[in-house]
């Protein structure tokens, strides 16, 4: 059986979307019993998993893309994945946005491609742009996450990130809309963000809605 891709895009830069990518994984682990395989594909912030993850691997997604004339299989994949005794594996990111710019679109496609029969999950954080790499990406994805949080800012760039994936034509029940560091004290409630931007809140960081889908997936 295929594994999933869940693809993690920001509304905004700094809405903690890296870290809900890394936590939503990790969940998944804990609760589904299974070894997630999550992928840093933000070539904007370079490292962020990194720091998130305790990890410092040398090899990195664009290595992978630019691999040439091999099957994308777990014996030549092993060299660029770091596998955890914590129970999940990891592709970094570039460290250098000189390496990132050469990313290889269709080597990246074909590692999509290919990946979803070696994982059961694949969790990529994808950044907080609309970029090349990231569309390539949303082809292969299963689901897509969409983070935001309740401040006004966040929710007018929020708008624009799910105006262009409308825009592709991706079923609408595949994209899903996250409030992070939500509290209940704040000002914009979910009912208003939701009436805002047009799109059903699917949670609020950790909620039950969270573990409805990792059931969902677990089926």
């Amino acid at each position: 059986m295929a594994g999933f891709i869940i693809s993690v895009i920001g509304g905004k830069g700094g809405v903690g979307k890296s870290v809900y990518a890394a936590n939503f994984a990790l969940a998944a682990m804990q609760e589904l019993k299974i070894r997630p395989l999550i992928v840093d594909l933000d070539l904007q912030s370079l490292g962020d998993q990194n720091i998130i993850l305790g990890q410092n691997p040398i090899k990195h997604i664009v290595d992978i893309t630019k691999l040439q004339g091999i099957p994308f299989d777990i014996k030549n994949l092993a060299p660029y994945i770091v596998n955890t005794s914590s129970g999940y594996n990891y592709i970094s990111a570039p460290r250098d946005s000189i390496i990132a710019k050469d990313i290889d679109i269709d080597g990246l496609g074909k590692f999509l491609k290919a990946v979803p029969q070696l994982f059961p999950l694949i969790v990529i954080d994808c950044g907080s742009q609309m970029d090349p790499h990231v569309m390539k990406t949303l082809e292969f994805s299963t689901l897509i996450f969409v983070v935001t949080t309740a401040d006004v800012i966040v929710i007018n760039q929020t708008k624009r990130i799910l105006s262009k994936i409308q825009e592709l034509l991706f079923p609408p029940d595949m994209v899903q809309l996250i409030i992070n560091r939500y509290s209940p004290s704040q000002v914009i409630h979910p009912q208003v963000l939701q009436k805002n931007i047009g799109k059903n809140v699917f949670g609020n960081s950790f909620s039950k809605s969270d573990k409805c889908q990792l059931n969902h997936l677990k089926q």
